[in-house]
Formats: structure tokens, sequence, C-alpha cells
């Protein structure tokens, strides 16, 4: 069986890195709070707040969003394609 070259697989694992770390560190400062995200550096584990963070933007929303909470949101997305073409099938 042949393993392929090594140059191949460490690039590959790179661009894995790469893709997957903004991702990983995105949903990790979601879990801290504003003064720990700005006071670097940040900690590459989960916060303390996250069901607090998680709370205020799905059930209160945030200034960005107009004050409208996410959960609304993604329900009316969910919602819009089956009310907006009646009577289609």
């Amino acid at each position: 069986m042949k393993t392929g070259n090594p140059l191949t697989h460490a690039a590959i694992l790179i661009y894995t890195a790469a893709v997957i770390f903004p991702i990983y560190y995105t949903l990790i400062a979601s879990t801290h709070s504003t003064s720990e995200i700005l006071s670097p550096p940040l900690s590459l584990s989960p916060g303390r707040d996250i069901v607090a963070n998680y709370w205020d933007v799905l059930a209160e929303g945030t200034g960005r969003a107009g004050f409208v909470p996410l959960a609304r949101i993604m329900l009316n997305t969910a919602w819009s394609p089956f009310l907006s073409q009646p009577g289609r099938s």
C-alpha cells in the first residue's frame, strides 16, 4: 500500500489547521466576557460566560442586530421559504 509523499501530508495538515483554528478561536472567544477578549492574550480554553453570552444573543438580542433576539431572526429565516410561496409545490 502506497502511503504518499510526506510533504503532501504536511501541507494538508498545515492547511487544515489554518482553516480550523480561526473557527475554533471564534467559538472560544464567544465564551469569554468582553473584557477578557479585549485584554490579550485570550485563553484557548472555554470561558465561564458561555451561558450568559449565548442567552444574551439568542433571547435578548444585541445592539448590532437592533436588539432583535437571534432566535427570532432564525425562526423568521426558517419560516420565510414556506410563507413566501403559498400555493406552489
